[in-house]
C-alpha cells in the first residue's frame, strides 16, 4: 500500500500538462522575467535608445482554465547620450547630456487562454495600474531629477510553453502607455519579454 501511495504521488509529480491541470484551479503561477524595451513618442524624446535593463516578477492566479488574474512588478532603465536641449521641470538644457529613465510599473492584470492547460497556449491580456518615472539628466557637473507617478495600462500578447514538471516557459509583447500629468508628458514604451514560472 505504501509502495502504491509513493508511485502515485511521484507519477503526479512528474507528469506535465493535463495530469496536473485540475490541480491548478485557485492556485499562483509565479514567474520571473527579462525583457528589451523600446521607447516611442515622448519617451523616445527624452531617451532615445532601447533599453536593455529590464527585469520583472508576476504572479497570476488561475481562475479557471481559460482566465487568471493577477499583478506585475517591474523595472527597466533607459539611457542614452544626447546633445540636444531638454526641458526637465522648468529648466531647459543644451549641451552634452546623459538621461536616464527609470519605469516602476505596478500593476493588476487579466489574461483570457487559448488550447488546453499543460499544451502551448497563446493568450491576450491586459495590465492596469501604477507607474513610477525616475528622470535623470546629467550634463557636466549638474544633474536634474524628477519622480512622478502616472496612471498607465499595458495591453499585452503571448504564449505560454509547457516545459519540464510544472515550469512554464512564456514569451509575450506588451505596450506600455501612462498619461501625463502636471510635470511629466505621458510616457510610453513596448517591451519584448522572456520569462520562466511555476504552477
Amino acid at each position: 500500500m505504501r509502495n502504491s501511495i509513493l508511485a502515485a504521488v511521484a507519477m503526479t509529480a512528474v507528469l506535465p500538462g493535463g495530469a496536473v491541470a485540475q490541480s491548478w484551479y485557485g492556485q499562483w503561477y509565479w514567474g520571473a522575467s527579462y525583457s528589451i524595451s523600446v521607447p516611442v513618442e515622448k519617451t523616445k524624446d527624452f531617451t532615445a535608445d532601447t533599453s536593455y535593463l529590464g527585469f520583472a516578477l508576476e504572479g497570476r492566479k488561475v481562475v479557471n482554465d481559460r482566465l487568471t488574474v493577477g499583478t506585475h512588478l517591474g523595472w527597466l532603465v533607459f539611457d542614452s547620450e544626447t546633445n540636444e536641449a531638454a526641458t526637465l521641470e522648468t529648466t531647459t538644457i543644451s549641451g552634452k547630456q546623459f538621461r536616464y529613465l527609470n519605469a516602476f510599473p505596478i500593476l493588476a492584470n487579466a489574461h483570457l487562454y487559448l488550447g488546453q492547460p499543460g499544451k502551448t497556449r497563446p493568450y491576450g491580456g491586459l495590465n492596469v495600474g501604477a507607474y513610477i518615472f525616475e528622470r535623470r539628466l546629467e550634463i557636466s557637473l549638474i544633474a536634474l531629477e524628477d519622480t512622478e507617478w502616472h496612471f498607465g495600462l499595458a495591453p499585452e500578447a503571448g504564449i505560454i510553453l509547457p516545459l519540464k514538471y510544472n515550469v512554464r516557459g512564456m514569451v509575450n509583447a506588451k505596450y506600455n502607455y501612462t498619461f501625463g500629468n502636471d510635470d511629466q508628458p505621458e510616457q510610453s514604451y513596448w517591451s519584448f519579454t522572456v520569462g520562466f514560472g511555476s504552477y
